[in-house]
C-alpha cells in the first residue's frame, strides 16, 4: 500500500462524496440497504482498478468504526467520551451513524460535542467504496496497532470494522513504526463525518436518548436559581435518583443513562434539539450559559442538577458506547 494510493482515495473523499451523497438523503432505510448490500464477496474492483475491502456483508453486525477521542483541553462528559467527540458507525446492511464536532455549524456553541446532534443514513454502493477506499478499510487488519499520542493536548483517532482495531494521532506519525500510508487518513475521515452528516437524517422523535445526570456536591444552602443561570425545577415525569448510578441523585459522570419510552425520550430530544434552532427560544440555551440544562427538585431547592442529552445508538452497550476491540501495542 503506497502513500499515492491514500492521496488517491482521499480525492475520491474531497472531489465526489458530497455530490454522491445529496442523492442518498430522505431514501427509503430498505431500499437504500438492498442498494448497499454485500452479495458475499469481501473485495472489489473499482473503475480505476484499485482492489478495496467490502464494508456491506448484508448483517447487522458493526463493520466499521471510526472516533475521535478528545483531547484533555476539551471540557467534556462521559456522552462525549462514550461514543468519541466526532464519529461515524457503519453496520453491515450498510446503515450509518454520524456525528461531527463541526455539525450543525454555530459559532454561539460551547462544547456542542456533548449534546451530540446524531444523523443516520445508508451507504450507496458509490459511497461504499469511496469511504473503504479513501480510509484505507483493507488495511486495517494487517496494521491493527496503537500509534496514538500520550500527549494530553493530541486528539486521537481510533479506526476499527469490530475485530481489528489501530488508534492514529498527528496522521499515524506517533508510536513505533507507524504505518505511513496512512497519512492524511485522519484528515479524510473528518471529511466524513461532516459530508455523511450533511446527507443524513436526524433520529426519529421518539428512538431511545442517553442522558447524564450530575448533581455537585455545593456548600450552599443559597436555593439552586440564585446561584446557577437559568435553573428551573425538575420537569419531567421521572424520579432522578431512578437513573442515577447508585440510586441516589447526588452522581459523578460514570456513565449515561438510556431513556427508552418513547414518549420521554420524544421529550428530551425536544428539548435538546431546540437548542439548535438558528435562533434559540430565550436567552438561557446551555449552549450559550452554562453548556448544561440545570435543574432542581422543589424538594431539595439547593440542590442543582445538571443534564445533558444526546442520541442513542442501536448498536450501543447497555450501560452506554459502541464496545470496540482495543488496538495491540505496534
Amino acid at each position: 500500500m503506497s502513500p499515492g494510493r491514500a492521496r488517491r482515495g482521499m480525492a475520491i473523499v474531497l472531489g465526489g462524496v458530497l455530490g454522491a451523497c445529496g442523492g442518498d438523503k430522505g431514501s427509503d432505510t430498505e431500499s437504500g440497504a438492498t442498494e448497499g448490500t454485500s452479495t458475499g464477496v469481501t473485495e472489489g474492483t473499482s473503475a480505476g482498478g484499485a482492489e478495496w475491502r467490502r464494508i456491506c456483508d448484508g448483517s447487522q453486525e458493526l463493520r466499521l468504526a471510526v472516533r475521535v477521542n478528545g483531547n484533555e483541553f476539551v471540557q467534556t462528559t462521559s456522552i462525549a467520551h462514550e461514543l468519541g467527540t466526532s464519529y461515524l458507525y457503519v453496520r453491515g446492511d450498510c446503515r450509518y451513524w454520524v456525528a461531527s464536532r463541526s455539525r450543525p455549524s454555530q459559532p454561539s456553541q460551547f462544547h456542542a460535542e456533548n449534546w451530540q446532534l446524531t444523523r443516520t443514513g445508508v451507504l450507496t454502493p458509490e459511497l461504499e467504496q469511496a469511504l473503504s477506499l479513501s480510509l484505507l478499510y483493507d488495511r486495517w487488519p494487517a496494521v491493527a496497532g496503537d500509534y496514538g499520542s500520550l500527549d494530553e493536548g493530541a486528539s486521537n483517532y481510533l479506526y476499527s470494522d469490530g475485530e481489528a482495531s489501530l488508534r492514529c494521532s498527528h496522521d499515524c506519525s506517533w508510536g513505533v513504526d507507524p504505518p505511513l500510508e496512512f497519512a492524511g487518513v485522519n484528515e479524510a475521515a473528518r471529511g466524513w463525518f461532516e459530508s455523511l452528516w450533511d446527507a443524513g437524517e436526524p433520529m426519529a422523535a421518539s428512538e431511545p436518548v442517553a442522558i447524564e445526570l450530575i448533581a455537585p456536591v455545593v456548600e450552599s444552602d443559597l436555593p439552586v436559581t440564585e446561584t446557577w443561570t437559568c435553573a428551573v425545577p425538575w420537569p419531567f415525569a421521572l424520579d432522578p435518583a431512578s437513573i442515577s448510578h447508585d440510586g441516589q441523585t447526588h452522581v459523578g459522570p460514570i456513565a449515561s443513562r438510556p431513556i427508552v419510552d418513547p414518549a420521554l425520550a420524544a421529550e428530551l430530544r425536544a428539548l435538546r434539539d431546540a437548542q439548535f434552532a438558528d435562533e434559540p427560544p430565550d436567552a438561557c440555551n446551555p449552549l450559550l450559559i452554562s453548556d448544561s440544562w440545570v435543574f432542581f427538585l422543589p424538594s431539595a431547592p439547593n440542590l442543582p442538577l445538571l443534564m445533558w442529552i444526546r442520541d442513542r445508538l442501536p448498536l450501543e452497550a447497555e450501560d452506554g458506547g459502541v464496545p470496540l476491540p482495543p488496538p495491540p501495542p505496534p
